[in-house]
């Protein structure tokens, strides 16, 4: 028995550990599922059904276009699972999200261990510590875009390396048109990537110089066409999220170093520097300034480039940002696992597997997943915040109704996501802590815990389910008593809220002349009357 399980070991290969990894990726999805993070996702599944059912890109039905995304690709590719009607949205996120991560592990694996010759084992025990990282976690639902953005830039950098020919040329021109697609600081990054090609390639002379063009013509076609849409259809060309953020500072692009004076954003830049980015950023600085290759100087030279370019920004799009590590360094994890495996080969270290080591590196994974999945302790768990949940359709409503009839919810989304109604859990279509005319409005913008009144509307069939247990209550209820923010009171159709002081309390509109404002602050106006009041 102990011989056939040694034999077995033994006989593990680049395609079956291969199968193991994808397989213990979904595994472990699966098992976090009940607690994701949702975040910026929200947006793109709000535009999604809209584009789906006919309205084009509108956060509102019957509103003026409002650019509240920053993904259209993603955006157009839910709006297809909305029309086909496929799976639920909120699930295909997770799908996608586990396909995407498991074919850019597998391509790195097979890297390593065809290209590089590094020991399968070595390989699949330093990208099982990014698995099972806070940073993947944490970020996996970050925005439905994220993962796709770490996929397309781990390519980008990769076909960097790779021989000119004719099928890498329209394969780099197709990932620089996602890049700029996929998220709107994209374009930042494919400028990199567009322009690095062309110099690598440009005294190639077995190619035509259309072939060396390729990527960069691409890149500037596909930049342009974004752009002028965003005029014609938005009348600006910057997303929503780069004016609401900066207080309505940035209105084109000439304007856009207005923001790089803001405190905040510099803030942000300066958190490029923490220990974190710092420590992965050492195999960069050991292979530029130790090992002095050549042929690799520029594929390491790349990912620092788009680290450091893409913190700045964020910085200047969103006005400092309060994830500055998951943002950032998530999509670049995996250029900077090759970079290590590209050093570990180098060194040229001879060594061997034995079966000790084989059972010692299945107990250390073993453990690590336990402690992260199981413990009861939420300082051992690498997917800490589960504050949100998932439930059926069934349960919402069964949650919905009683708390309807009885208890307080808190919402407690971070007033600072205004315009994206992000920090919430949001199923079906709620529309919560969000006002469509942020940065149309001059009053709505700025602190976001400001002096001033925060609007919180309701429309028909809008249903929650939020449970906080993650210290948010606490620092929203701090700030509202602190500023004294205080609530309008909408009401559409059926449904009513009335919030105070942080806490919300969803009544049924049948109760609303047994209500008693105690605040004369506070007053109830109809859903008419508030689209009249702000003007949209």
């Amino acid at each position: 028995m102990i011989d056939t399980i040694k034999n077995q070991l033994l006989k593990i290969n680049n395609y079956t550990t291969s199968l193991i990894l994808l397989i213990s990726i979904y595994i472990y999805g699966v098992l976090t599922f009940s607690g994701r993070y949702m975040d910026d996702a929200y947006i793109t599944y709000r535009f999604a059904k809209n584009t789906a059912e006919g309205y084009l890109f509108a956060w509102n039905i019957g509103e003026m276009p409002i650019e509240g995304f920053s993904n259209p690709l993603w955006t157009i590719i839910t709006s297809i699972f909305h029309v086909l009607g496929l799976l639920p949205i909120e699930n295909s996120t997770y799908y996608f999200a586990t396909i995407i991560i498991g074919f850019v592990l597998i391509h790195l694996y097979h890297y390593a261990t065809k290209t590089l010759n590094i020991n399968s084992l070595l390989v699949v025990f330093f990208i099982s510590f990014f698995i099972l990282g806070d940073y993947f976690w944490h970020s996996m639902f970050n925005g439905l875009e994220t993962f796709l953005q770490m996929a397309i830039l781990y390519f980008c950098v990769y076909y960097l390396t790779k021989p000119l020919n004719k099928r890498n040329a329209w394969i780099m021109s197709i990932l620089l048109m996602l890049l700029i697609l996929n998220r709107f600081e994209g374009f930042l990054y494919a400028i990199v990537v567009a322009v690095s090609y062309t110099v690598i390639h440009f005294k190639n002379g077995n190619y035509s110089k259309y072939i060396k063009w390729l990527p960069l013509i691409t890149f500037v076609i596909t930049l342009f066409s974004v752009f002028l849409f965003r005029y014609l259809y938005f009348g600006e060309l910057t997303p929503l999220s780069v004016e609401a953020k900066s207080s309505g500072k940035i209105k084109d692009l000439e304007s856009i170093w207005i923001l790089l004076q803001n405190k905040t954003g510099w803030t942000y830049v300066i958190n490029f520097f923490t220990t974190t980015n710092l420590i992965a950023l050492v195999p960069v600085f050991i292979l530029v300034f130790f090992l002095k290759l050549k042929k690799e100087l520029l594929f390491v030279v790349i990912p620092v480039i788009f680290l450091f370019g893409g913190s700045c920004l964020i910085a200047i799009q969103n006005g400092g940002d309060w994830m500055p590590g998951f943002r950032m360094l998530t999509p670049f994890a995996p250029i900077l696992l090759l970079i290590f495996f590209m050093i570990f080969s180098r060194l040229k270290i001879n060594y061997t597997v034995s079966i000790l080591q084989k059972a010692l590196f299945f107990s250390l994974i073993a453990i690590s997943t336990y402690f992260g999945l199981f413990s009861t302790s939420d300082k051992h768990r690498f997917y800490f915040d589960r504050s949100y949940y998932y439930s059926s359709a069934k349960e919402v409503a069964q949650y919905w109704n009683s708390m309807l009839t009885s208890n307080e919810v808190y919402v407690t989304a971070v007033a600072g996501a205004l315009p994206y109604g992000a920090n919430s859990l949001i199923i079906k279509d709620f529309h919560g802590l969000v006002n469509p005319c942020v940065g149309r409005d001059e009053n709505l913008r700025g602190n976001a815990f400001g002096k001033r009144k925060w609007s919180c509307m309701f429309a028909d069939n809008y249903i929650i389910q939020y449970v906080n247990t993650s210290g948010f209550a606490k620092e929203f209820d701090r700030h509202s008593k602190k500023n004294k923010v205080k609530f309008d009171v909408v009401v559409k159709n059926n449904n009513f809220v009335f919030s105070k002081g942080g806490s919300v309390t969803f009544i049924r509109q049948s109760n609303i002349k047994s209500l008693q404002i105690k605040d004369p602050s506070l007053k109830i106006i109809s859903f008419d009357e508030y689209r009249k009041l702000h003007k949209f």
